[in-house]
């Protein structure tokens, strides 16, 4: 199963923290894979990631949850 965790960007500041009680937390061995981990602080990775919220496309996650090629998904980067 892939999880997406999303960290908001004024987390980052306690980076420490971040990543004892989010990263971390309870985890270890295969526990800590299949997961991506989105931190809103950078320009457009969640709209890249999960779903722009200005045109509602999906995103990367969208097309690995259904089983589609995301690779040229990573164009879009420049628009962001």
């Amino acid at each position: 199963m892939l999880t997406v965790e999303k960290i908001g960007g004024t987390s980052m500041s306690a980076l420490a923290e971040v990543i004892s009680n989010i990263i971390y937390y309870e985890r270890k061995d295969a526990t800590l894979y299949n997961r991506v981990l989105v931190v809103s602080a950078f320009s457009g990775v969640t709209n890249l990631l999960l779903e722009n919220k200005k045109t509602k496309e999906p995103g990367v996650y969208h097309h690995i949850a259904n089983y589609r090629d995301f690779t040229d998904h990573s164009a879009n980067l420049s628009e962001n």
